[in-house]
């Protein structure tokens, strides 16, 4: 209902048209010149300033962490879009696969992607090697720029039958919880029997694991809607 501005504000006049335009024209706008409403945008000044401080200290952490996994991956290019699938599916009935996509390390849920898989039959392999085979032939259509990494939830067999069917300029990766031997989540790459030592990076693996779980979720839940879905039909 009210704006409260610096007196050193020199666009009021201006300030006011704008809002006039974006339906606000009901809004008051006062400058402040005395006690309490000089205080008021002293403090909201300070909180601006710190909360610029806050992220881009953040920014800084985010990027020496997608550039260490980078290293860690034997990567081309940064990860700063990292798209991760996931299959769901009841014993092969009614099976979904879902395209999350992490940008700068973070949840983009505007760029998420369901699939009704067209695979008959309860093969997890056939099923993600058709989701991705799907995202692929979108690549450079909007909302589908070409990712820096592609993360698939699965052990070495299912990295193995992906990597068959990428361009070479794409990176890919899985990822699989641990074996009861191991403490940490396994990160695979193609031609490797090993997994990838992430065990003194684990904020990294973080961010990988996080965008497993959030495929495994956005998967789960599709699942579920189209598992209810055909009870009624």
């Amino acid at each position: 209902k009210k704006i409260l501005l610096p007196n050193n504000f020199q666009y009021v006049d201006e300030l006011k048209e704008d809002l006039s335009t974006a339906s606000l024209s009901k809004t008051s706008i006062k400058t402040a010149r005395r006690g309490k409403n000089i205080r008021l945008t002293e403090l909201a000044f300070q909180n601006a300033k710190n909360y610029i401080k806050s992220n881009m200290k953040s920014e800084k952490e985010i990027d020496l962490k997608l550039d260490n996994i980078k290293k860690i991956l034997g990567l081309d290019n940064t990860p700063r879009r990292i798209e991760c699938f996931d299959i769901s599916n009841t014993q092969g009935s009614n099976p979904v696969g879902s395209m999350i996509t992490f940008i700068n390390g973070k949840p983009n849920k505007g760029l998420y992607k369901r699939f009704k898989v067209q695979t008959q039959g309860p093969n997890d392999y056939a099923m993600m090697e058709e989701v991705v085979s799907r995202r692929l032939k979108r690549i450079g259509q909007v909302g589908w720029e070409k990712p820096d990494l592609i993360l698939i939830d699965g052990g070495r067999g299912h990295l193995n039958k992906i990597y068959k069917i990428l361009n070479s300029n794409i990176s890919i990766a899985s990822i699989a919880k641990p074996s009861k031997s191991a403490k940490i989540d396994r990160i695979y790459l193609p031609h490797e029997k090993a997994s990838v030592d992430f065990s003194n990076n684990l904020e990294e693996l973080k961010i990988l694991i996080n965008a497993r779980d959030e495929a495994h979720r956005f998967a789960i839940t599709f699942h579920k809607l189209k598992r209810k879905e055909a009870m009624f039909l």
